[in-house]
């Protein structure tokens, strides 16, 4: 009997921003709190202070996406070009502090580049300039940084294209790590591109660095974010994005380390725009004589006060696998095509979660530009480990965007489908690259019959097709593909020609061959479908029962037949033997390993030791027919005078009393009884 039972696997990984509330929320408000302290101190007698300034720098600044519905300060101040300035005339030795507390109103609102901004970028206004010049940690001038820039952005003429193909780059090619925290300051843009690592300040610079080797204006943006990773123990932190500037739009926010391109969600609160991360927070100055001032850290306490709205994305996305079914150890391809319903450009980074069992065999995040209603699809190679037999499975597959757009799909798994090698996946992948730009090959028609859709390992089979052109352009140079064997041939109009290939069966399973069509105009494709049988083999495997049982005892016999080929095995017939006594079973056909369980007694044995001998007959799907067999032995002890008696009559009487023996019997009762009646 076929086992039949869906094994599905829950997901492993699941995003941590899935449904989160800030994704779709169209409004945020937070309550931000920034301090910090210092001590004034004498450092010899007669030291004296006059006065002591500190000028912030961090603090929540308006924009479009940011309003302050709150700012107040202790001690007392206002903002002043650019700064909040504390000062304390003719202060005491001692500790100070100062704090800002505001409450913010964040909005889920973007810069929206609704037509093509043409790159390079030609007449950078004087004021932004400097945001395209080296910094300290920004070293656009780094000879590597350059050639890789313009490398990625060779051939573009469209800047939010180019300007998402660095995003894009950093964020797949820069690890997240969290080891450089422990650096003084951000490592330079250079260090990251050699190391491949950092943390978001770090990833940050090298897209900066990037973007202006290419004349691209671009700042760096200082703040707070939230996050649910579990890297970090509060979900409110520093952290530091981009913004880039694109003529006729204004600044465009990237957060390359959120995967948020073009946009960011709206729990991010920006403290600062500067030209390089390096510049302090606060600016301390005092007038003294014999004075030491020692400073604490910045301090941020940021509260989630409310949130409301619930926007849309204007992202749509559809999953679909390549083969809606595949066999065990075989490669597959997950396919998702994202839509792009708004009127402006999107960036967006897709990431494919994984289930147990299922490899990704690249990065799991792909990165795609969409214009205003465009579609494009995206995949991912996946390969499926090793499962147990005998189970069909089904594999759950999410696929979720940065800004939380997620669609599920699936794919079957069972050992009779197709296995797919990383070839064939590279093969389908070449054949729709292939496909760009070339028109398919609707009026040639391809009719293909196979000699033998299931043949035996060793064996071969031939596919012969018809090749119509049913059109009116004349074909001079048609090539006509089996896998890598190819047959080019001309064809005219109205005219029909015969190819034919083999098909050989090296490997045993459900294969497929790709029968291709390709000119300089055309591309089409037919997936032939075949089965590459091997002779069936079965094994006893498994063997268990006790060693030593007595008269009266009642034990279970249990072996297992192991299907050890490819190939099913037919009209199977399990034979049970031991002293002349046999059972006898059936079984249609052996699609797996198939555990065998038999009630036995013990006064069905002979004293002393039995040979139990185990045959199983089964044939192939041509009827061809097999065997195989093993023995074990089981020990009847314990017998009294009587038990000894009873065993020495079940042998006789399964010896001698034999169906043929009551026959005879039978035969030659009736027949004395109807001479005896004859004679009278």
């Amino acid at each position: 009997m076929k086992k039949s039972l869906v094994i599905v696997f829950l997901l492993v990984l699941v995003p941590y921003s899935y449904a989160q509330w800030f994704f779709h929320a169209d409004t945020v408000d937070v309550n931000v709190k920034i301090s910090s302290d210092f001590i004034v101190e004498e450092e010899r007698a007669g030291a004296l202070i006059k006065y002591i300034g500190a000028n912030v720098s961090f603090f929540p600044i308006e924009d479009h996406r940011q309003e302050i519905l709150r700012f107040t300060t202790n001690p007392e101040t206002n903002v002043q070009n650019g700064v909040v300035p504390f000062f304390w005339d003719r202060p005491y030795f001692g500790e100070y502090s100062f704090l800002i507390d505001t409450d913010v109103r964040l909005k889920s609102v973007r810069n929206k580049v609704k037509g093509k901004v043409d790159f390079p970028i030609e007449n950078i206004p004087r004021e932004l300039r400097k945001y395209t010049l080296p910094s300290a940690t920004i070293d656009s001038d780094n000879g590597d940084i350059i050639i890789l820039a313009s490398t990625l952005a060779s051939g573009e003429d469209d800047l939010f294209r180019a300007v998402h193909k660095l995003a894009a780059w950093s964020g797949t090619n820069i690890q997240y790590n969290l080891s450089t925290l422990t650096a003084s300051v951000a490592q330079p843009a250079s260090w990251v591109l050699r190391e491949r690592k950092g943390v978001c300040d770090e990833l940050t610079n090298l897209f900066l660095a990037m973007a202006r080797s290419l004349g691209i204006p671009a700042r760096f943006v200082s703040g707070i974010a939230y996050t649910e990773s579990p890297l970090f123990p509060e979900k409110w932190g520093a952290h530091g994005w981009a913004e880039v500037y694109f003529p006729d739009y204004g600044w465009v926010a990237y957060d390359v380390t959120y995967g948020q391109l073009g946009f960011i969600d709206p729990t991010h609160i920006k403290l600062r725009e500067s030209v390089d991360a390096t510049e302090p927070a606060v600016g301390l100055s005092w007038l003294g004589k014999s004075v030491e001032v020692r400073t604490s850290i910045i301090d941020f306490d940021t509260t989630l006060l409310d949130f409301e709205g619930d926007i849309e994305t204007g992202i749509t996305l559809q999953v679909v696998a390549e083969r809606g079914s595949i066999g065990f150890n075989s490669y597959n391809l997950i396919n998702a095509f994202v839509k792009n319903t708004n009127d402006y450009y999107v960036s967006e980074e897709l990431r494919l979660v994984k289930s147990k069992d299922m490899i990704v065999e690249d990065n799991g995040a792909r990165f795609v530009v969409l214009e205003p209603g465009e579609e494009k699809e995206v995949s991912w190679i996946v390969r499926i480990g090793q499962l147990e037999e005998g189970y069909y499975y089904t594999f759950p597959v999410l696929i979720y965007t940065a800004q939380n757009v997620s669609q599920k799909g699936s794919f079957l798994v069972h050992p009779d489908e197709v296995i797919l090698s990383r070839n064939d996946i590279e093969d389908i992948l070449q054949e729709r690259q292939e496909s760009n730009g070339k028109s398919y090959a609707k009026d040639i028609a391809l009719e293909c019959v196979l000699a033998k859709e299931e043949f035996y390992l060793g064996e071969e089979s031939i596919l012969r097709c018809d090749v119509v052109n049913e059109g009116n352009t004349f074909f001079e140079k048609l090539s006509i593909c089996l896998d890598k064997s190819c047959q080019e041939l001309s064809l005219g109009i109205a005219q029909e020609k015969k190819v034919s290939f083999t098909l050989p069966g090296n490997e045993p399973g459900k294969r497929e061959a790709v029968m291709m069509i390709r000119s300089d105009e055309v591309l089409g494709t037919q997936r032939i479908s075949y089965r590459v049988l091997e002779k069936p083999s079965v094994e006893i495997v498994e063997i268990q029962h006790p060693v030593t049982i007595g008269y009266k005892d009642e034990y279970v016999l249990e072996f297992v037949l192991k299907k050890d080929s490819y190939g099913n095995a037919y009209d199977i017939e399990i034979i049970l033997d031991h002293d002349d006594y046999q059972r006898t079973w059936n079984i249609e056909e052996l699609v797996g390993n198939r555990q065998i369980v038999v009630d036995m007694k013990g006064k069905d044995l002979k004293a002393g030791e039995n040979d139990l001998r185990i045959i199983v007959n089964y044939k192939d799907k041509d009827g061809n027919s097999y065997s195989e067999n093993t023995q074990t032995m089981i020990e009847l002890t314990g017998l009294s005078t009587m038990e000894r008696v009873l065993v020495w009559i079940n042998q006789m009487e399964r010896k001698f009393f034999t169906p043929w023996v009551y026959l005879t019997f039978i035969i030659l009762f009736f027949g004395v009884s109807i001479y005896i009646i004859l004679r009278k």
